[in-house]
């Protein structure tokens, strides 16, 4: 039996309730709906360009009160990298001010899911999930746009399920391919273990992250990407892998001697931040990640998805599930785990011909 696993950011918000409930929302992973109170919540400087730009081009300028609905963060990333494409220039105020924007959302990803990381953050309902799923298949795909490192802390924390996937092999080909980084002065307990013979793949955990990963990087000369990585429009990216199990502010990659040239990078993580126009991303960064994970879809005797609701923005995911899983010959149903409901019928209009089960919570799912 092959399972798939559909994650969403709800996933993480639902780990950061179990541990705190209602209390230190500061701290709360963010929703499109509350990205930028996060911002606010969390004391992050918005700088000189990203203000201005905020003030002076966009429509709305979420970093000001202004009494109305809080502005969507899928908005505003929208707008903003609409007006960086159309001005192809690296020094235009566009360009400064998303190349901001996109530090400050990796910022707020790092302060609020780190902490979920821990070792003491044990027995959240998502990682109860996770491991049901497991002990129920031999072949346990995990699908994901989620850019943090809690799904792979949660399967590290497992011993059981950590031997079924390592930092090396747990990410499909595209992983395999990665060169892996361990930072210098980290401590052993603060990292991943590459792949050893401690591991046994024979009943695979595999993990996709269709948007990138805060532990997948690129080397920049500089402290700022250029608008080529930023644009997507490197034809052959080196993309690094770091066995960090929480994200530093920025990493400095560091090599060895071998002749004359440069020995230390700056970096910059591969993540696709919310904007409205993704391919060319995917294609630079990620193209096999999307493949691998359309062939897990297609080949699911089961599939879950939990706290993910098929953002509007999400044109290409919407076209993944919809084909993969209306042609599977093996699907019976396919199980929501979504606190709203207009997600479940978000689900049946794009699966009309797919039976739909419904659960409102984890914990429900769990119990069923």
């Amino acid at each position: 039996m092959a399972t798939t696993l559909v994650l969403g950011a709800g996933s993480s918000l639902s780990s950061a309730l179990h541990f705190h409930g209602h209390r230190r929302t500061a701290e709360n992973p963010p929703l499109d709906s509350n990205f930028f109170e996060r911002i606010e919540s969390l004391n992050i400087p918005v700088p000189a360009d990203l203000r201005r730009y905020a003030s002076t081009m966009s429509a709305v300028d979420p970093f000001e009160p202004s009494g109305g609905p809080p502005v969507r963060m899928e908005e505003f990333f929208k707008e903003l990298f609409g007006d960086f494409q159309d001005q192809p220039t690296s020094g235009s105020l566009p360009s400064r001010a998303y190349a901001e924007l996109v530090d400050i959302y990796v910022r707020v990803l790092r302060e609020t899911t780190n902490w979920l990381c821990a070792d003491s953050r044990s027995g959240s309902p998502v990682g109860r999930m996770i491991a049901q799923l497991a002990e129920a298949t031999d072949d346990l795909t995990i699908v994901t746009f989620n850019h943090d490192l809690v799904i792979e802390n949660e399967l590290f924390r497992r011993a059981r399920l950590r031997r079924r996937w390592c930092l090396t092999e747990g990410y499909g080909s595209f992983g395999t391919g990665l060169t892996v980084s361990a930072p210098s002065g980290a401590p052993t307990r603060e990292l991943f273990p590459r792949h050893s013979s401690d591991c046994d793949h024979s009943r695979p955990i595999t993990l996709y992250k269709l948007h990138g990963s805060l532990n997948w990087y690129v080397r920049l000369r500089g402290r700022q990407p250029t608008r080529t990585v930023l644009a997507g429009g490197a034809t052959k990216p080196n993309v690094q892998l770091t066995r960090r199990r929480t994200v530093a502010s920025q990493l400095r990659h560091s090599a060895k001697r071998t002749g004359r040239g440069r020995t230390s990078w700056y970096t910059w993580p591969v993540v696709i931040p919310p904007v409205h126009e993704k391919d060319r991303l995917i294609r630079s960064y990620l193209q096999p990640v999307w493949q691998e994970a359309r062939r897990a879809l297609l080949r699911a005797d089961r599939v879950v998805f939990c706290g993910y609701s098929l953002p509007v923005l999400d044109t290409g995911a919407e076209r993944l599930f919809q084909r993969a899983l209306s042609r599977s010959s093996t699907l019976p149903f396919v199980e929501v785990v979504d606190p709203s409901p207009a997600a479940a019928a978000r689900y049946s209009s794009l699966l009309p011909r797919v039976p739909l089960h419904w659960y409102p919570g984890v914990n429900a799912f769990l119990s069923r």
